[in-house]
């Protein structure tokens, strides 16, 4: 996946993220310098842009699956709408498209931190009551139980 980033803008980047040292410093001592080989330097003004350029292949990922997405900052909201006449292709998309994610992360040295992962069933009270038992959503063998409200994009919603 590219950007289209080449020529000076591309060496700017390249010249700004090679060859950076870093230490730690606790009061007054320090820990020797260490070369870093990856990373962007912490309070960086391209910390956001360049975290969101590496984040973006979850995006593709998701709509390789058609699964919907919302994203902000680190908050990543996926969805699929499921009918009484293909809940379980849905879902069974769903399932996949979590799978490729969960791999895509760990190739890439992220973490998908399950126990702050969220599910939920959304729907008329009318519409809830006549489904059938739906099974959780399962990331990485575990599986993310159904909830009444989830914390998404910076606040909390809760099923009415």
């Amino acid at each position: 996946m590219g950007f289209g980033v080449s020529g000076s803008v591309l060496t700017f980047l390249k010249t700004y993220l090679t060859g950076r040292y870093q230490c730690v410093q606790v009061d007054q001592a320090s820990s020797s310098h260490t070369l870093c080989h990856t990373g962007v330097p912490q309070g960086s003004v391209l910390r956001p842009i360049l975290f969101s350029c590496y984040i973006s292949p979850i995006s593709f990922i998701a709509n390789t699956f058609g699964v919907g997405i919302q994203q902000y900052a680190d908050d990543t909201l996926l969805y699929v709408t499921l009918s009484p006449t293909d809940m379980h292709a849905q879902q069974s998309l769903l399932s996949d498209c979590l799978s490729a994610l969960h791999s895509w992360l760990c190739h890439n040295g992220l973490a998908l931190n399950i126990t702050k992962s969220e599910s939920i069933l959304n729907g008329t009270r009318q519409r809830l009551r006549t489904l059938p038992l739906i099974a959780s959503p399962i990331i990485a063998g575990t599986p993310v139980p159904y909830s009444d409200t989830i914390k998404t994009l910076g606040s909390r919603w809760t099923k009415t």
